[in-house]
């Protein structure tokens, strides 16, 4: 099964982006690709 995660990290808390992230990275049948878009001003700082 191919397919690709988006998260769209627009006004969300970094803690729920972050938590996306990793739950998108951990998969059972991993992803072809992860992308992240951040639109916020300033941009999110991820650990």
């Amino acid at each position: 099964m191919d397919y690709i995660i988006l998260t769209n990290s627009f006004r969300r808390p970094i803690d729920l982006v972050e938590r996306s992230l990793k739950s998108s990275l951990n998969q059972k049948i991993e992803p072809q690709k992860v992308i992240l878009i951040d639109q916020n001003d300033p941009p999110l700082d991820l650990s």
